[in-house]
């Protein structure tokens, strides 16, 4: 009986420690819980809401209205395919030779180019041309989607969209090269092809995606002002290029990217 009125023993101390972390861990832990569940349920409603005034609320329905070939083709797999042989590394190097060509065609007649140089790109160019291929015949056909990685966070985006920059500068670099070498439809050709590579950025137009291609478009834009003042390409070259100039920014530009930036905060509260 004695044993039994015997006075009970405190908690070890380590005990007593363990189990006040464990509260400790358990108090944030509901509340995240709680947090998620009502933020959860307001991001459920906003869904709900935008979906019922017809607007996007993934990068899908944003794409929906991008077009599609009749015969089923589309430009998305020989862009994919050239891509994959772009070195994002090379971007710097590109932009230095642009930088370069664009300050001497205008400094110097072409006789009077760099001919080391000239005929090293000239080299170089030939090397990519099975890329450059893939490119073109990408630019004859219309593009539905491309995923530039959004989704797959930012790490892949910046990557992918290097690529992309790599090979827009490397198309630019080829028109420039062809307009030296005297060949001006060749030239209008190519600098269409590098504008149709920026219809890229539109499956996903978020804002720091946008202001690439805008970039991008500019770099056209210069390359077009050379092919213009150092040129004569024809005119149904010019009215091809025209066209497509047009098109390269569409006039709805900043309602789809306030709908992509709003599009992946859905997607980012979603993750």
């Amino acid at each position: 009986m004695s044993e039994r009125l015997k006075k009970k023993q405190p908690l070890p101390r380590w005990r007593r420690i363990l189990f006040g972390l464990v509260l400790a861990a358990m108090v944030p832990l509901i509340g995240l819980m709680l947090v998620n569940y009502f933020v959860g349920r307001q991001l459920g409603a906003e869904i709900v809401k935008i979906n019922r005034s017809g607007e996007p609320v993934t990068f899908l329905d944003l794409q929906a209205d991008l077009g599609r070939s009749s015969t089923g083709e589309d430009a998305a797999g020989y862009y994919a395919k050239a891509l994959s042989g772009m070195t994002p590394g090379d971007l710097e190097g590109l932009i230095s030779v642009n930088t370069f060509y664009r300050k001497n065609i205008i400094s110097l007649p072409a006789s009077q180019f760099p001919g080391d140089m000239h005929e090293k790109i000239g080299q170089n160019l030939a090397d990519l041309q099975p890329v450059l291929e893939e490119l073109d015949k990408g630019a004859a056909l219309p593009l539905s989607r491309f995923d530039i990685g959004i989704e797959q966070g930012m790490q892949i985006c910046k990557i992918r969209l290097r690529r992309v920059q790599t090979a827009a500068f490397l198309l630019s670099l080829r028109t420039l090269d062809l307009l030296l070498r005297d060949k001006h439809d060749a030239a209008v050709d190519s600098a269409i092809s590098m504008l149709k590579i920026t219809r890229i950025f539109d499956s996903q137009p978020t804002m720091p995606v946008h202001i690439i291609k805008t970039g991008l478009v500019s770099l056209a834009c210069e390359d077009i002002i050379l092919l213009l003042e150092y040129g004569n390409p024809s005119e149904e070259s010019l009215a091809k290029l025209q066209k497509v100039l047009s098109e390269a920014i569409p006039a709805d530009v900043l309602e789809s990217m306030f709908l992509a930036e709003r599009v992946y905060q859905i997607e980012m509260a979603r993750n």
